[in-house]
């Protein structure tokens, strides 16, 4: 009985070992001492469905974004925020060390009608995004035409899929996550 319970012990101890430290904050080479840091760890990010991140990158390497959502369920609307503000943030800052000043143009929907804020153009590329209760049917990254659709089934998978589009535009993958983790 007493070496079942030493054994037991030394397995916790190995467990304990062998867990990774979750990976929230990197740095970029020629980003200078730019720390990016993501709402989840960024392990789990990138296991979201984002499966054309090359032509994404591409899409969304631009100096205007339109945002569309659907303004119409307020618990969405404040995931929708956070989401939305993590996405703004980390892209300027990555785009302003390439000398791309990046703008945001937001429209929402209603049932009835598209609100357009600023008068951008609707041929922009577009990021539009959607919540458990707004119309997402999986957690994913997917482009369709110009437009990126950043999708959540729930407040936390919202947030990983954001993340994602993120390391997409980054260009990071599996291989990359180590090397650029801020030690």
């Amino acid at each position: 009985m007493k070496f079942l319970g030493i054994l037991i012990v030394v397995i916790a101890l190995i467990s304990g070992c062998v867990q990774q430290t979750e990976l929230r904050e990197i740095t970029i080479p020629g980003h200078a001492n730019q720390v990016y840091v993501f709402s989840y760890d960024i392990r789990e990010s990138i296991k979201v469905q984002a499966p054309d991140e090359a032509a994404i990158r591409n899409l969304l390497r631009t100096d205007s974004i339109n945002i569309l959502y659907n303004g119409t369920n307020e618990q969405d609307l404040a995931y929708f925020n956070v989401a939305l503000f993590n996405i703004r943030e980390k892209l300027r800052t990555f785009y302003t060390y390439d000398g791309i000043l990046l703008k945001f143009y937001p429209f929402y929907y209603t049932t009835n009608e598209l609100v357009n804020f600023s008068n951008a153009s609707i041929s922009n590329p577009t990021i539009e995004i959607r919540g458990p209760d707004t119309g997402a049917t999986e957690t994913s990254v997917i482009l369709n035409g110009k437009t990126v659709l950043v999708q959540g089934t729930t407040s936390r998978n919202l947030q990983l899929a954001a993340d994602r589009l993120v390391l997409a535009v980054f260009d990071i993958d599996e291989t990359k996550i180590d090397a650029l983790a801020r030690r």
